[in-house]
């Protein structure tokens, strides 16, 4: 990771981390079940947990690609937004690793009480809004349209002019 990020390089990096967990944590829900004590029904509750999530950012992007400003987006410390971009993902790994691998071993045979499904359900949704909370909120400063900064210049200019008219509610 070198030097401060711009926005377009934000853009690049959401996506391709995004693409790159989903299909690395959709896959290894899938095949787990070969080394897990949870069958292919319970992976696909985790998967659709967590895909919609990661495919929202995705879809965000696609949205953009079609109708958006590549010169969008005024960013005011661009060494923040890169740990932004890459911290996040950091976290979600890092716990969903710790997460499922402490499943997986306290259901191992001798281990006196596993972690149970819905208890692991449960870590799992709180990591993922983690994520869809921070990332989320990049996603939609990133990826917003020219028609969203349009509306946006449009309402300050009507509170600019209400303010000129003395109307209440209005700048003075």
């Amino acid at each position: 990771m070198e030097g401060p990020m711009t926005a377009e390089q934000a853009r690049r990096k959401l996506i391709f981390l995004s693409l790159v967990t989903t299909v690395l944590f959709s896959a290894f829900l899938i095949v787990s079940p070969l080394f897990t004590p949870f069958g292919p029904q319970e992976a696909l509750q985790v998967v659709q947990v967590v895909f919609p999530v990661f495919a929202g950012y995705i879809g965000s992007a696609v949205l953009f690609l079609f109708r958006g400003n590549p010169a969008s987006g005024t960013i005011a410390d661009q060494g923040l937004l890169k740990m932004l971009i890459y911290a996040p993902f950091a976290v979600f790994w890092c716990l969903a690793a710790a997460v499922l691998f402490y499943f997986y071993v306290s259901n191992q045979p001798g281990y006196s009480q596993g972690m149970t499904f819905p208890q692991l359900m449960t870590y799992v949704t709180i990591i993922i809004s983690f994520m869809n909370i921070t990332t989320g909120a990049l996603g939609a400063f990133l990826f917003q349209s020219e028609e969203i900064q349009r509306a946006e210049a449009q309402a300050k200019a009507l509170l600019q002019a209400a303010g000129d008219r003395g109307v209440p509610g209005g700048r003075a």
